[in-house]
């Protein structure tokens, strides 16, 4: 099984910072990682229309990025993925967000001790416990020397902790080159607007179909 999962919102705990912090998986068996890469391929060609040069990475484009697209093409994104989670109930989407200003003063020490812990937190609850897994962060959101102790505390959380009896694998990507990374970065940012900004037009197509756990809301 694989399990791909980025970050919406800043790790940091200024004046400046998000109030809110999402994170947001895409677990998906490997049979099935090309129906949601065909959804991304699918974006850009409609992001770029006429412009579409299939001789060119991403058609010519830049990565698409869920913080620049526009509202119609996000809409068009979560229109394409309500209906293939309606298909395949094996391709599941879920997130945590966690509301900063009420964060406990031990997880702010560290700009990943939080990301650690959210990831710790939500991944138990939906992984299979008998397959081997394949995580696959965005290496954009771990800061750089703390990769091995996400991945040593992950494996402690799932292994130890949980009883997960298959082979557990993380390998960090670049999103430029990883199409269910841009899938799951889309993804991440529609929920985290929802609560940092209360934009809701894409996240009432999708919020039915994303399970959430919500972090220190009280």
């Amino acid at each position: 099984m694989n399990i791909f999962f980025d970050e919406s919102g800043d790790l940091g705990f200024s004046d400046s910072s998000s109030r809110y912090l999402c994170l947001a998986f895409l677990q998906i068996p490997d049979s099935k990682r090309m129906l949601t890469k065909r959804i991304v391929k699918g974006l850009y060609r409609h992001v770029l229309g006429n412009l579409w040069d299939k001789s060119k990475p991403r058609g010519g484009a830049d990565e698409l990025k869920g913080s620049t697209l526009s509202l119609d093409n996000k809409q068009y994104f979560a229109d394409k993925v309500k209906n293939l989670l309606a298909k395949h109930s094996d391709i599941k989407l879920y997130s945590i967000i966690a509301y900063k200003p009420n964060v406990q003063e031990h997880l702010r020490k560290s700009p990943n001790l939080l990301y650690n812990y959210m990831a710790g937190l939500i991944l138990p609850k939906h992984v299979p416990l008998s397959e081997p897994l394949n995580l696959h962060p965005d290496n954009k959101s771990i800061k750089v020397g703390s990769a091995n102790s996400f991945s040593d505390y992950i494996e402690i959380k799932l292994r130890y902790e949980h009883n997960v009896a298959g082979d557990i694998t993380v390998c960090y990507c670049n999103s430029e080159n990883d199409l269910n990374i841009q899938f799951v970065d889309i993804i991440t940012n529609i929920v985290f607007r929802h609560y940092e900004r209360g934009e809701n037009t894409v996240y009432k197509i999708l919020s039915s179909s994303i399970s959430q756990t919500k972090l220190y809301f009280d």
